[in-house]
């Protein structure tokens, strides 16, 4: 039998190199996951957003009629960080009431309203809701006390809407003048 003596294996440092760089790649390879999971949660609550927008838009401009009702206005309540309805104004106060709700929705897990950034300022809280009324009221937005002090200014150029994510922030701007609707 012959002994191979000149034949050696890993030493134990070697081996603890190799698996800490396997360990740390492994690490890098879980925060870039991490990161595109958030990024792509923050884009489809933004676009999933914009699309709810545009169907306020589309009914507004139509005139669209709900429950045997035509609606004054239509709308989008930020009811909290993370829940937004798109609702019907049936009763003229320029804001969401209770029963008035056409569709509720959830952002995505990880993405949340950035509820302090809103601009125009009023349209932020727990209460902020945009307003589309067919012409020539236009869009509005409102802290819903239904009343006018406080309101924001109807004449502003645009609504931005913020989201987050733990890392990440984007937002939605509608401009009130021509509609159109970006994030």
């Amino acid at each position: 039998m012959k002994i191979f003596r000149d034949q050696r294996g890993f030493s134990l440092v070697e081996l603890i190199v190799v698996m800490a760089i396997v360990v740390i790649l492994t690490a890098v390879a879980f925060v870039a996951v991490g990161d595109n999971t958030q990024r792509a949660q923050l884009k489809r609550s933004l676009l999933d957003f914009s699309v709810v927008m545009r169907d306020m838009q589309n009914s507004a401009m139509t005139g669209q009629m709900q429950s045997g009702n035509v609606p004054t206005a239509y709308g989008i309540y930020i009811s909290d960080q993370d829940t937004y309805q798109f609702f019907q104004d049936l009763n003229d106060n320029e804001a969401w009431d209770a029963g008035e709700t056409l569709m509720s929705y959830d952002l995505e897990n990880l993405v949340d309203f950035d509820l302090a950034s809103f601009t125009p300022s009023a349209c932020h809280a727990t209460n902020g809701c945009t307003i589309i009324s067919p012409v020539p009221r236009g869009t509005f937005c409102y802290d819903n006390d239904n009343s006018s002090s406080g309101d924001c200014d109807n004449a502003a150029n645009s609504v931005e809407i913020f989201f987050e994510t733990s890392a990440l922030s984007d937002s939605v701007i509608f401009n009130t003048f021509s509609g159109k609707i970006s994030y």
